[in-house]
């Protein structure tokens, strides 16, 4: 819908997902619910978790990246989109059944691959008698 539009548009994102949003828009109850999202701190968690948030909004990076800027990216992609996601996960399962069917037939050609390499072996060694001592 047109929610998802404006989230794909970067400038639109950050405007809206920002830290005054957080501070001064949501209510306690909602930030509530977010913090659950956030990682838990067993000691002096609501002072770390507001570092957390400053961090996040100040774009900060974290191990691969904020992750505000990776959802903006994946949002702009089409990621969350409802159709997109069902049509990649159609796409998946077909590709993931390709795979599947691709490494059957490869294991396939490698076992006749070594069964023959195998019997040639076997072969030289029969014709070429016993083996010599180097």
């Amino acid at each position: 819908g047109p929610g998802e539009d404006l989230l794909e548009d970067p400038e639109i994102f950050f405007d809206v997902v920002s830290l005054s949003t957080w501070q001064e828009v949501l209510s306690d109850s909602q930030r509530e619910h977010l913090q659950q999202f956030l990682p838990q701190f067993p000691e002096d968690s609501a002072e770390q978790q507001n570092e957390l948030i400053l961090a996040l909004f100040s774009g900060e990076n974290f191990r691969f990246g904020n992750p505000l800027h990776i959802a903006q990216k994946l949002f702009r992609d089409g990621h969350f989109n409802p159709e997109v996601v069902k049509y990649r996960q159609l796409c998946f399962k077909s590709q993931y059944k390709r795979y599947l069917n691709s490494q059957q037939q490869y294991f396939h050609r490698l076992l006749k691959q070594i069964l023959a390499s195998r019997s040639d072996l076997l072969e030289m060694a029969r014709r070429s008698g016993p083996a010599l001592p180097f």
